[in-house]
């Protein structure tokens, strides 16, 4: 059964929602983890489950979405919003994302120091 509302499909949106409650459930049963020595069974079965849905739900739903942007418009178009709406936003952050961690390195215990030349390596190693 979908609901449409306004030319919405509302099912979409649960899934969604239900994917993204799998994310926070996810990270907080492994931060969870992490701070035994050893994590019981079921914490293990439970991020197995976690991790084997829902990144395959979130794959699946944009794909959905992205034939349906395709039969609605050209390819160019289609890729031009991709690269304003992605990839700029992505490489924006990530510069940001450097640059702060490069000023509160010199005020504090960085964990994780990520080198300047990794900005150039972000399209196939992201930080």
């Amino acid at each position: 059964m979908t609901s449409v509302h306004a030319g919405r499909d509302i099912s979409v949106d649960i899934i969604r929602g239900i994917a993204i409650i799998l994310v926070v459930l996810g990270h907080s049963n492994r931060g969870q983890m992490e701070t035994m020595a050893i994590a019981p069974a079921n914490l293990q079965f439970l991020d197995f489950i976690v991790y084997a849905v829902h990144m395959p739900v979130f794959f699946f739903v944009s794909g959905y979405f992205t034939f349906v942007s395709l039969s609605k418009r050209k390819k160019s178009i289609f890729l031009r919003s991709r690269i304003s709406n992605i990839v700029w936003p992505y490489c924006l952050w990530s510069i940001i994302y450097c640059f702060v961690g490069h000023v509160m390195s010199s005020l504090t215990h960085v964990h994780h120091m990520v080198a300047w030349h990794q900005i150039l390596l972000i399209g196939w190693q992201p930080i």
